[in-house]
């Protein structure tokens, strides 16, 4: 209570004065308790800021800041509505806030000697007596008036952008989203077509094995049958002769195929090749010898560099390819007397 009693002490009518009190912090509530004091001066204390609360003072018509070392105003000071006189001389001000143009019953404005951005330096003037200080007030409201519309304008314009941009990214994922939903059913109906023409090929194929089944148990039944009545070949003289010329190709292909394997063989380990010849007695000197003479050309040319590392890698698999030729051949020559003399008993030539 003391605080509120010193203050009222200090109201003169409608005016409280706080000057050269050495505040640095305006005590908002011990003001806004005065009601009647519709003037306030605070000049000539050390004051840096005003609080938020400060623009809760709308009673006020006359405002005495000056000779203080105020830095800025707050946004909210154009709540103060019915401010009239105003006046901010000497201190460290560089701009006022937009909320400015809210002061519309503002008549008088004094900011000299405030380092003031030089456009608002400017729109102030130099503030030297009442007229210039009027208008000031009437610039300084103006401006700031337009200002604010102006970015109340591209406030709404951004905004309007921003929205339509919303509005353009969400038609562009609607429009995917159909697009990909129109996609899947389309893979839908192919992999259901697709399903269904497996299944049919499935019970065709089904059909199809009990078909032949059937038709495989029919044939073998004919044919066992038609052997049991009549025990003559089914072929002629003819396709006997055929199915020789057949052998005999074979056998010509495997005898080249052979004699192939046997040159490179021996180009590639004349040593073990001669071994396996007198092991198994495969050929005479008469068919060796062409063979070591082919193979020492075949040699000859391997010693070159591009053959060199061709010789490593195939000479284990002409090792086992020339392994399981020599038992096919041995094969050969011990079942082929038998395999004539059942041909001959088969079709009795």
């Amino acid at each position: 209570m003391a605080p509120q009693s010193r203050f009222r002490e200090n109201v003169d009518g409608n005016k409280l004065d706080l000057s050269m009190s050495g505040i640095t912090e305006v005590p908002v509530k011990d003001i806004a308790s005065i009601k009647k004091a519709t003037v306030l001066d605070l000049s000539d204390n050390q004051l840096t800021l005003l609080p938020p609360t400060f623009s809760s003072l709308t009673h006020l018509v006359e405002l005495d800041l000056s000779k203080n070392m105020l830095q800025e105003l707050p946004e909210s000071f154009g709540n103060l509505i019915n401010l009239k006189r105003l006046d901010l001389y000497g201190n460290k001000l560089t701009h006022l806030p937009l909320s400015f143009c809210h002061l519309k019953a503002l008549r008088w404005l004094d900011l000299k000697n405030n380092p003031l951005v030089p456009m608002l330096a400017e729109i102030a003037g130099p503030c030297g007596d009442m007229q210039q200080c009027q208008q000031c007030a009437r610039n300084v409201v103006a401006t700031l008036t337009q200002t604010a519309i102006k970015v109340e304008e591209d406030r709404k314009r951004l905004l309007q952008e921003k929205l339509k941009e919303q509005e353009q990214i969400e038609q562009e994922y609607l429009l995917k989203k159909k697009e990909l939903d129109s996609e899947n059913q389309k893979k839908a109906k192919k992999r259901a077509k697709k399903n269904k023409a497996e299944k049919q090929i499935q019970d065709s194929n089904s059909k199809g094995n009990i078909a032949t089944s059937t038709g495989a148990k029919v044939q073998a039944a004919t044919e066992k049958e038609s052997m049991r009545e009549d025990n003559v070949p089914a072929s002629s003289s003819k396709s006997f002769l055929r199915m020789i010329l057949y052998f005999l190709i074979f056998c010509v292909g495997i005898v080249t195929t052979l004699l192939f394997c046997c040159i490179l063989f021996a180009a590639y380990d004349r040593k073990l090749f001669l071994e396996l010849i007198e092991d198994y007695n495969i050929a005479s000197n008469d068919v060796t010898g062409p063979i070591l003479y082919a193979a020492k050309y075949v040699e000859n040319a391997s010693k070159h560099p591009t053959f060199r590392e061709l010789r490593s890698q195939l000479a284990v698999c002409f090792r086992s390819i020339i392994a399981s030729i020599l038992n096919i051949y041995k094969t050969i020559c011990q079942e082929f007397p038998v395999y004539y003399d059942w041909l001959k008993s088969k079709f009795k030539v």
